[in-house]
């Protein structure tokens, strides 16, 4: 038993040191590491949570590393916390692999794989794969599926889909000389909104959006640019030839 972890765990190192050879050589990384309760500052920063993760980490109350590839699970906080301020206080940069948190999962950098947490998921930069949350997933440009409680965010673009319990949000912090693309299928329970292009279906009570090319579904439809069809009781869309008529119920449709 003890000779099939030992080769477990060194399969899995390697892979992730296959998957990412650049950081693997650059030294300072672990096959495994268990930890209690993680903090990080400038002043204060331990040599396990300055290193690479390339197999597996168990957390107790908050797991924090540079990097971590393989297998992350942490009772509490997975990967770290905000401080509040819009900046994390202390946080994973990149990770690959499966990441897994009772109340929250972060990232400050970008991810590829899955991420689950009872409460939050967090990928700063770019999440390639699946965000499973019991309140709310975000992340940069997402990739793949968010699926919440409450709302799912891709704060820069989606291509994939997004399903959660009340609020989908989509490219509303995209920076102002940047126009964000996506692509894929929003459904939430309350609103929907996406900023930029979306190109695909929105499903919610009220959806909205700025330049939309495909159907929209629900009770108030409205996009500032309209390619394709609205189905709703109330449908509003800036688009239509003749600019008397932006609103109207049960369909509406511009080609």
């Amino acid at each position: 038993m003890k000779t099939t972890c030992k080769f477990l765990l060194a399969a899995a190192s390697a892979a992730a040191m296959a998957t990412c050879p650049d950081k693997a050589a650059a030294g300072g990384w672990l096959p495994m590491r268990i930890a209690v309760s993680d903090s990080y500052s400038s002043e204060t920063r331990y040599l396990d949570e300055a290193s690479d993760i390339y197999g597996f980490r168990l957390g107790f109350i908050t797991s924090v590393n540079h990097d971590v590839y393989g297998l992350s699970l942490t009772l509490l906080c997975d990967g770290g916390m905000f401080n509040g301020d819009s900046a994390r206080s202390f946080s994973d940069n990149d990770f690959g692999g499966f990441k897994i948190g009772g109340l929250s999962t972060d990232a400050a950098g970008s991810g590829f794989g899955l991420q689950i947490a009872g409460f939050f998921n967090s990928t700063g930069i770019r999440m390639t794969g699946f965000q499973l949350a019991g309140i709310g997933n975000e992340a940069g440009v997402m990739t793949g599926f968010q699926v919440a409680g409450i709302y799912n965010k891709a704060g820069i673009s989606l291509d994939g889909f997004q399903i959660g319990g009340l609020v989908g949000i989509i490219g509303t912090a995209a920076p102002d000389d940047f126009e964000p693309k996506s692509c894929g299928v929003q459904i939430a329970g309350l609103a929907a909104v996406s900023n930029g292009l979306f190109e695909g279906l929105q499903i919610s009570c009220v959806n909205w959006a700025d330049e939309f090319s495909g159907i929209q579904i629900g009770a108030i439809n409205y996009a500032r640019e309209l390619r394709g069809i609205q189905i709703g009781v109330l449908n509003f869309s800036g688009s239509i030839a003749n600019k008397n008529f932006r609103g109207f119920p049960i369909i509406n449709a511009s080609l």
